[in-house]
């Protein structure tokens, strides 16, 4: 029961820091704008420095090889959940112009700015590695076939010509931590003071996240795009049930330490992915239909979020 009750408050302390940033857009001291800003220092700053700390300080080259299957299961595991929202959306007649974003939707989890907050509050700092793990799969796969699948019903294509396609299919934390990695395992080792200053900067990760989070959903609330639509339903059984469901299932066959198939399962049952709406409306695709996708699985993790601590706790 305790670590329920603790998954209930980090719940509920995560929203704290998002009603924070709903709070600072609200009395314009932090504009819809500025979330740009946020974003980038969140993805390109704060996230790579994190990387940097944790695989340095938490892992030696034998501790990385042993975490090696830890990649595999999540592509395995997104990749089923793939097949199984195009199947779904084909029997719930999702329209085309909705159906790649409903796949996403129903695919793709907030692994940075909402999951690695909530996992490393509930089993420690230990797991951050293991939350990047999930987030490199789920990154790649995004990037790749979920914005293929949203350009598809715009009536555009995606192409490695087109200007910025590298810097979406490789976004500098995966070159940050692919790189951290490649050091780790030919043993060399990084600077005391640079790690100290890394470990700071990384710090900012969770209250950026949350902010940022905090000014899409007062903007969506705003503007009124929060609005239940048609496979709402459906895509809240995909976050929050098939995904996590088939990412145990793959465990079963891809051995791994406990603590990493209890990291893995909690970002596989996070709300949708964030860039999904941006990523939408540059294909031409839906993303208001997005955007309500967002605010709906964030709210609703309040409860699923203690619901699978307590599933890891008394089943697992």
């Amino acid at each position: 029961m305790q670590e329920v009750l603790r998954a209930v408050y980090v719940v509920l302390t995560i929203f704290v820091m998002i009603g924070l940033g709903m709070l600072l857009s609200h009395i314009g001291w932090i504009k819809r704008e500025h979330t740009a800003l946020l974003s980038k220092l969140v993805t390109r700053v704060a996230l790579p420095a994190m990387i940097i700390h944790k695989l340095f300080t938490q892992y030696t080259r034998e501790s990385l090889i042993e975490s090696a299957p830890g990649i595999l299961a999540p592509f395995v595991s997104l990749l089923l959940t793939l097949g199984v929202a195009i199947l779904i959306s084909r029997i719930a007649r999702i329209p085309k112009g909705r159906r790649g974003v409903f796949c996403c939707m129903f695919m793709f989890s907030n692994s940075v700015f909402i999951g690695l907050p909530v996992s490393v509050a509930l089993f420690g700092e230990g797991v951050a590695p293991y939350t990047l793990l999930y987030y490199i799969a789920n990154t790649v796969l995004f990037w790749s076939v979920g914005h293929a699948m949203m350009a598809a019903d715009g009536g555009s294509k995606f192409s490695l010509k087109q200007p910025g396609a590298l810097k979406k299919l490789l976004p500098l934390p995966l070159i940050t931590f692919i790189g951290c990695c490649l050091l780790v395992l030919l043993g060399l080792r990084m600077p005391t003071f640079i790690l100290d200053a890394a470990g700071y900067v990384g710090d900012l990760v969770t209250p950026l996240s949350m902010i940022y989070t905090g000014i899409l959903l007062l903007d969506m609330f705003k503007s009124g795009r929060f609005r239940w639509h048609k496979g709402y339903a459906l895509i809240l059984g995909g976050r929050f049930l098939v995904a996590p469901l088939l990412l145990l299932l793959t465990s079963l066959f891809i051995p791994m330490p406990a603590l990493m198939r209890n990291a893995l399962l909690i970002q596989a049952a996070m709300p949708v992915m964030s860039q999904t709406p941006i990523v939408a409306g540059e294909c031409g695709s839906d993303a208001e239909y997005a955007a309500g996708g967002i605010a709906l699985t964030t709210l609703c993790s309040l409860i699923f979020i203690p619901a699978y601590m307590a599933l890891i706790q008394y089943c697992l």
